[in-house]
């Protein structure tokens, strides 16, 4: 088959994770060059083959396609849209300097949530280029004063990040407190199918970044700073959610399949807490790993026990959890197995060498 050459040129971006306002796609003969250091995407190749195959039997079509001028490729979360450049040459370095500074320049002007995001101390690690996927992934929501944005006892199936104003955090048997710009709720919806367990509501004018936890995930894998940054707050919320509880009063579930094994553990790990993890896994065969302020005391998997049990385990994917606090006196006086980030990397060494 015959392709016809022809530079594209891309004029308008939206959330697109690979491609950037004026980046260029060139076809001669049977060769895709994109702007360097970009990568090719299928969803841009299946739109732009059609519009420059000289098939005779889709030439024409191909040829009213091309001669509309602009044209788009939506095959993911984000979209961009692309026209044929008059010139077959490349842009000049200072026009794609001048096009990136222009661009940057509108993440301020035009994207409220990007700049109040900005000025937040939360945000601070995020370079520009993170923080406005964030800003794209979600919508902005405003709340007027005394409005109910989220009530107890709903699905966390979203999570907020307040952005400006002021609002309540209302917890039966707990007085009312406040959460200040740049606070997340709904966090925990990573890890475990839960409820809200207060209610917020607007005090005064607020405005809020909503993201579906469902295109949260999808995201988070994408950006890999973006996941530390989440993670670690996710950590944080998991902290002061059972700080005030005592014994086995309260409990983590959740399935495997929305949080590996190893995430599940680093968390108890770096929230320093005491309880015991009781596993529920897909082929049947038990599992318990014990926790005392953060540290690996007690590991079991079938017939397995300590570290051999602890590796095994990290590799297991399919089943439930169930995280429970408080340990008894005895189990409070069990030796740590080990140092646990180096019992991490060596249980991950182990699975690299098994799949290799």
């Amino acid at each position: 088959m015959q392709y016809r050459s022809t530079v594209f040129v891309v004029t308008e971006e939206q959330a697109c994770p690979v491609y950037s306002l004026g980046d260029e796609f060139r076809v001669r003969e049977m060769m895709l060059s994109i702007s360097r250091g970009k990568p090719a995407c299928l969803s841009l190749l299946t739109a732009i083959m059609p519009l420059v195959s000289l098939d005779p039997q889709a030439g024409k079509a191909a040829r009213a396609k091309l001669s509309r001028g602009k044209h788009e490729c939506g095959g993911c979360q984000g979209i961009i849209r692309f026209e044929p450049k008059k010139s077959g040459d490349f842009a000049t370095l200072q026009m794609k300097l001048l096009i990136a500074a222009e661009r940057r320049e509108k993440f301020f002007t035009e994207d409220s949530g990007f700049a109040e995001l900005r000025g937040l101390d939360a945000f601070s690690d995020l370079d520009d280029e993170q923080l406005h996927a964030v800003c794209n992934l979600g919508r902005i929501r405003q709340y007027s004063p005394d409005a109910s944005i989220v009530s107890r006892g709903e699905a966390t199936d979203r999570l907020f990040i307040l952005l400006s104003g002021r609002v309540q955090l209302s917890v039966p048997g707990q007085p009312n407190s406040e959460i200040e710009p740049g606070a997340l709720f709904g966090e925990l919806s990573l890890v475990t199918d839960t409820v809200y367990t207060a209610d917020y509501r607007a005090l005064e004018a607020a405005v809020l970044l909503v993201l579906t936890v469902k295109e949260l995930k999808t995201f988070l894998g994408k950006y890999p700073a973006l996941h530390v940054f989440f993670y670690r707050r996710l950590a944080k919320r998991l902290e002061n959610r059972v700080s005030h509880l005592t014994g086995h009063s309260a409990s983590l579930s959740g399935s495997l399949k929305d949080v590996m094994m190893v995430d599940l553990f680093q968390l108890i790990n770096s929230s320093q807490k005491s309880g015991r993890v009781e596993l529920y896994l897909q082929d049947g065969s038990p599992g318990e790993v014990l926790f005392s302020d953060g540290e690996l005391v007690r590991a079991r998997h079938g017939e397995r026990r300590g570290k051999e049990a602890f590796f095994s385990l990290l590799a297991c994917d399919e089943g439930s959890f169930n995280f429970i606090t408080g340990l008894t006196a005895e189990e409070k006086n069990l030796p740590v197995i080990g140092g646990f980030m180096s019992l991490v990397m060596e249980g991950m060494q182990k699975l690299d060498e098994q799949d290799s």
